[in-house]
């Protein structure tokens, strides 16, 4: 058995009948991307690698390890950020790959949890920092003005 295809079986059956998104979603979707890279599988062999997350699409990108950040705000313009996997592992570990951690540190699923919630902790912040910036009406600072 191949423990990423049937994991991304799972995630592709509860994606489908699963449409709302949680933080824990987007952990578990960047928790199942990390271990992909960390395996060095391609993005061709890799069904899942996009993931909407409230108004932000993300893409992963196995050839460079970066999460894309896309968001379009009510005027049609487009907001966008990349988070590098290497610039990540190397402020929080000291070394720019998961394979050369777990020479250091030998990862278990904890290690890969964590590092999942980090990640998604920025991806959140992001997007929720987007919302702020756009000019749509219905942002928080506007709502509390009014």
């Amino acid at each position: 058995m191949d423990r990423f295809k049937d994991l991304a079986d799972i995630n592709k059956i509860l994606f489908k009948y699963c449409p709302e998104k949680t933080k824990y979603d987007l952990e578990q979707w960047v928790r199942l991307m990390l271990l992909r890279a960390y395996a060095e599988v391609k993005s061709e062999e890799i069904e899942l690698i996009n993931f909407k997350y409230n108004e932000t699409n993300i893409i992963f990108n196995s050839e460079f390890n970066v999460f894309n950040l896309l968001k379009v705000d009510s005027k049609n313009q487009i907001l966008e950020c990349s988070l590098m996997l290497s610039s990540f592992l190397e402020e929080n570990y000291g070394l720019p790959t998961l394979k050369a951690i777990d020479e250091v540190l030998l990862l278990t699923g904890d290690d890969f949890d964590l590092m999942s919630i980090q990640l998604a902790a920025h991806i959140n912040d992001w997007e929720e920092n987007a919302i702020l910036l756009s000019d749509d009406e219905s942002k928080p600072c506007q709502r509390i003005s009014t």
